[in-house]
């Protein structure tokens, strides 16, 4: 039951921390609107945010051949999805990198609050383990040749 549920709620809540990374980031682009090209200034946070527009110049500037292809593909696909909006614009920095990692760590949120609510539900259904009924019977019995004795 706690791997249907898992899957479940990890299918549903990739999609909402994307939009709540959306949601999150826009403000901040707002309020710093040259963040993608100031991103672009520093190699290692270009390098590391895979889809950012400033990847996509990055990954044109490696010399042919090796991952390039790989790597191009990579992070274009992750552009298309995670900075270009419903509306066909780019979307700022902040507010992309943010829905990238609404959508990749969702699931594991989801899986995360499934794992720790398991044996809560488990014991609102009323079922008890079979350690449980051995431990009663194993009491019960001790009682009976306690009473003996």
């Amino acid at each position: 039951m706690s791997t249907a549920l898992g899957a479940g709620g990890a299918l549903a809540m990739r999609p909402v921390m994307g939009r709540v990374g959306y949601a999150l980031g826009r403000p901040i682009d707002k309020r710093m609107p040259g963040l993608n090209e100031a991103i672009g200034q520093d190699e290692f946070m270009t390098a590391m945010s895979v889809g950012s527009p400033a990847h996509l110049k990055y990954v044109e500037s490696l010399p042919d051949g090796g991952m390039k292809d790989t790597l191009k593909g990579l992070s274009q696909a992750k552009y298309n999805q995670n900075f270009i909006g419903p509306d066909g614009t780019e979307r700022g920095f902040a507010e992309g990198m943010l829905g990238t990692l609404g959508r990749q760590y969702g699931d594991n949120f989801a899986q995360g609050a499934v794992a720790l609510a398991t044996p809560f539900l488990l014991d609102s259904m009323g079922g008890e383990s079979s350690d449980v009924e051995k431990v009663r019977q194993l009491k019960a019995e001790l009682a009976k040749l306690e009473g003996q004795g």
